[in-house]
């Protein structure tokens, strides 16, 4: 069964696990769908969140490969209305949500001579006009960059992958049967 967490209600408190990867980073209206997610949750219940970092092409020491790559990120950005940017404040979203026991991970694939590699390579090349347009990225830049992002001699991060956790509070007036009262 599909379900639109940005249309559908769920009852409060009906779910012990829900995970979401790379879906928030894509909604408009994050902040009030992270709200009703939560309200979903039951007591005790665990909300995973999973979302992409563009932090690793902040610090490339290479300063084409970042430039390319902070473009290709501005460009999905202006095309889908992402926002890449909102797992940089994981797990704060989930605190202010009245979530507990929260924490965070990053991790990023390399690029090189890597399916990562090749698939940043075919990103850029698939929106090279807009790169152009906006950015002024020429094909030279984009062929070297290509070369740059499948060599066996260039390694580099490529866009993280970010995930968060929290749980809403157990309730505390339940009992517990494993200690009855």
């Amino acid at each position: 069964m599909a379900h639109d967490v940005t249309v559908d209600d769920f009852p409060e408190g009906a779910f012990n696990l829900i995970c979401s990867r790379f879906v928030f980073e894509h909604i408009a209206d994050r902040d009030a769908v992270l709200a009703k997610v939560v309200r979903s949750l039951a007591p005790g219940g665990w909300l995973l969140l999973g979302d992409t970092g563009p932090f690793p092409f902040d610090s490339s020491p290479n300063a084409l490969y970042r430039k390319v790559s902070q473009a290709v990120l501005s460009i999905a950005t202006k095309r889908m209305g992402s926002d890449y940017e909102w797992s940089r404040a994981f797990p704060a979203q989930l605190r202010a949500n009245g979530l507990v026991n929260t924490g965070v991970h990053a991790s990023s694939h390399g690029v090189g001579a890597t399916p990562m590699g090749r698939a940043w390579r075919l990103t850029a090349e698939h929106i090279a006009a807009d790169l152009n347009t906006y950015f002024g990225i020429t094909a030279a830049e984009l062929a070297e960059f290509a070369d740059q992002v499948e060599s066996s001699s260039f390694d580099d991060l490529c866009i993280a992958s970010v995930a968060a956790w929290g749980q809403r509070p157990p309730a505390t007036d339940l009992p517990n049967p494993r200690f009855p009262a």
